[in-house]
């Protein structure tokens, strides 16, 4: 079985030589939102105007006028009823004559209710011209998507829905770099909603079901999940630890009450000291069990509008670390992808992978790669404070 399963993820590896530029830029929802966002905009560097948003509004069964081009566009926009908050959504688009309120769902499970917070807030003069959108991954049954559509929320699927949307945008497309983006996108759907990938899935079910001690294993594996995550967490911190004392580096600073980093429980945490009372080097995973993984540095403690107050340090660490993802008005100074210590480029992105390189324990091992990082952003923070300067 460990044969196959090495074979199969092999294969898949040599599956990536085939460059696709939607699969290494998606990397997460907020990817996936501002891709579709930025098709949605008719004023986006896509160069065809309202054709896309246009196809789309068909697509949620909203009619549209005969002029979409003043739409506006915003992504993670606040919506409130009877002045409470009621959430941000993942895309909202904007038109005299229609709203769109999209929340995209590639992989996470809604929050309590938060598609009926999110139809409090649609104006009622514009009736059925005004909609909820979930856009789902896979994995969601017919009963589940009835559910939300009989609510009144249009439900549509990446795998199916979205990307033929997305293949009858690249056909209207008059901009060939622009197509050939649309191209990869479409393919990147279809392999990561609609399946494309599931014979290798079935590969794997066939090894675990082929006798009964098989499943009899399989089971055993699974109720063992906990456990096995909290050893390659302790395994992966050791493996930290050690490179960055030989780096001169300190120690792993927990904050209390912060889940693992491989944990059932979301916004796992392993911070590394590199000298700075404010700050530490980490990784975060966003979603639970080691998926949806940043690096990059944070306080020690959350506050908001930092990025003003930390202005020097932030250039400082674009500068040796690169651009990274952007500063947001929070408490990561600087963050980045995982993949982005990936130097070969040679790794994938799914938790398998993440896991995989996390185990490994040699000179490419991601706790090398993540140590050789944080030297990189201990010199520039003190570069920042040694500055007369800054």
């Amino acid at each position: 079985m460990v044969e196959a399963v090495a074979s199969q993820r092999a294969q898949a590896s040599d599956a990536r030589k085939n460059f696709n530029s939607a699969t290494l830029l998606l990397v997460d929802e907020m990817d996936l939102s501002r891709v579709i966002g930025w098709m949605l905009d008719p004023a986006g560097t896509h160069g065809q105007g309202d054709r896309y948003l246009r196809s789309f509004l068909d697509l949620c069964g909203i009619a549209a006028p005969d002029d979409c081009r003043s739409a506006k566009v915003r992504r993670e926009v606040p919506r409130y009823a009877l002045g409470r908050l009621m959430g941000r959504i993942d895309i909202e688009v904007v038109h005299p004559t229609f709203l769109l309120l999209i929340e995209n769902k590639p992989t996470a499970r809604f929050g309590d209710q938060q598609l009926e917070r999110y139809a409090r807030t649609l104006p009622r003069d514009l009736g059925r011209q005004a909609r909820v959108i979930t856009l789902l991954g896979a994995g969601w049954d017919a009963a589940v998507i009835g559910a939300i559509e009989q609510a009144g929320t249009r439900a549509l699927k990446l795998g199916t829905h979205v990307r033929d949307w997305v293949a009858a945008c690249r056909l209207a497309t008059t901009e060939a770099k622009v197509a050939a983006f649309l191209l990869d996108l479409e393919e990147s759907l279809d392999m990561r909603f609609a399946g494309k990938d599931a014979h290798a899935v079935q590969q794997i079910i066939d090894l675990l079901t082929a006798t009964p001690e098989t499943v009899a294993a399989s089971i055993a594996i699974m109720d063992a999940r906990e456990a096995l995550a909290a050893t390659i967490n302790d395994r992966f911190i050791d493996a930290v630890q050690t490179r960055a004392r030989a780096a001169g580096l300190g120690a792993i600073r927990p904050v209390a009450d912060e889940a693992a980093l491989f944990s059932p429980q979301r916004n796992g945490m392993l911070r590394l000291d590199i000298g700075d009372p404010r700050f530490d080097f980490a990784l975060s995973a966003e979603a639970t069990f080691f998926r949806n993984v940043a690096l990059g540095v944070c306080l020690r403690k959350e506050r908001r509008a930092m990025a003003g107050v930390y202005a020097e340090e932030i250039a400082r660490l674009s500068t040796a670390l690169g651009p990274g993802q952007g500063i947001v008005d929070g408490w990561w100074l600087w963050w980045d992808h995982l993949q982005a210590l990936d130097a070969s480029g040679s790794r994938g992105i799914s938790p398998t992978d993440y896991w995989a390189w996390a185990a490994d324990d040699g000179d490419d091992s991601l706790a090398a790669a993540f140590v050789s990082r944080a030297l990189e952003a201990k010199v520039a923070l003190d570069a920042a404070r040694d500055d007369p300067q800054s």
